[in-house]
């Protein structure tokens, strides 16, 4: 078992791309549960970093191929054990691909470690913790937080375990400068406020910035109503009066695309009607590709064009 995991180790880190390719796929499938004692013996053993990263990330593999909470409580449990800023951030890094454990608590005090890497890498792991204590700990590092990455990191993770009681905390961030914060904030508030909050996608939707405007039909198109029909209808009559630059790909998650699936819920009213025939006048102005999306997809534009 030992010869194996150090032959392991060697391949992983050998220079030849296709070698440690094949070791790291292969590391990904470890499902042994009798080289989990050797790899306590390894990491205790360990001296270099390098060696320590690798150990770590195999045992991950191992909790996640085997679901065995006790060896990702047993990573977690190694972070107090561990000083080296590179060992941590990677370890945490590895922590965030788990899918549980019991004792994730303990990774908020690294929200806080000296070490900028480190916080950033702890604030992703923290995913993992879907408690009360940890949404809190996330608030609280927004208050101070003013890095625009870090907030936005924030906003991800809160996107996984954050409440109603972080809607205060995330619409005050619709007034940042940062166009990339205020996109993850309206992202994380259609996650967290759903249905209950499409007043403040319908108000970003006049955001100067088209990130923002993104995000706000995005999250009308899945939990608007009527009350967000005008609103959209108003937003892609902008959007076909000009031309655009920049294609987006898939073509079926494009802006006007989003907006024209959300307006087809409501393909019996008048006004859905206009804003469809102001399209298709104005189809020049799409991409080739949202034009063919349009035509495979959408009844009224498959009639129009066998007119």
């Amino acid at each position: 078992m030992e010869e194996y995991i150090d032959d392991l180790l060697r391949r992983m880190a050998d220079e030849e791309a296709g070698v440690w390719q094949c070791a790291y796929e292969e590391a990904r499938q470890l499902n042994d549960l009798s080289l989990f004692s050797c790899f306590q013996e390894k990491v205790m053993e360990a001296r270099k970093v390098y060696i320590k990263t690798k150990l770590y990330f195999l045992i991950t593999q191992l909790a996640i191929n085997t679901r065995e909470m006790y060896i990702a409580d047993y990573l977690i449990n190694r972070l107090e054990s561990e000083e080296s800023r590179i060992v941590l951030d990677s370890m945490l890094i590895d922590l965030s691909k788990l899918s549980e454990a019991s004792n994730a608590h303990k990774i908020i005090p690294y929200i806080y470690h000296k070490n900028s890497g480190v916080r950033y890498s702890a604030v992703i792991a923290l995913k993992l913790c879907k408690s009360l204590e940890a949404e809190d700990a996330l608030l609280k590092l927004l208050t101070v937080e003013e890095n625009r990455d870090d907030i936005v990191n924030i906003c991800a993770t809160l996107h996984e375990i954050g409440t109603k009681r972080s809607i205060l905390s995330l619409t005050k961030l619709l007034h940042c400068d940062s166009a990339y914060i205020r996109s993850a904030a309206i992202e994380t508030l259609a996650e967290i406020g759903r249905t209950d909050l499409q007043i403040v996608y319908i108000e970003a939707l006049h955001d100067r910035n088209m990130m923002v405007k993104y995000e706000a039909v995005r999250a009308i198109y899945m939990y608007g109503d009527e009350m967000a029909m005008r609103p959209i209808c108003e937003r892609v009559n902008k959007i076909v009066a000009r031309r655009r630059k920049n294609e987006v790909e898939p073509t079926d998650e494009s802006e006007i695309i989003i907006a024209l699936r959300f307006l087809h819920k409501f393909v019996d009213q008048e006004e859905v009607l206009k804003t469809f025939d102001k399209v298709y006048k104005k189809r020049g102005n799409l991409f080739m590709s949202e034009r063919k999306w349009l035509r495979d997809n959408i009844t009224y534009f498959q009639e129009k064009e066998r007119m």
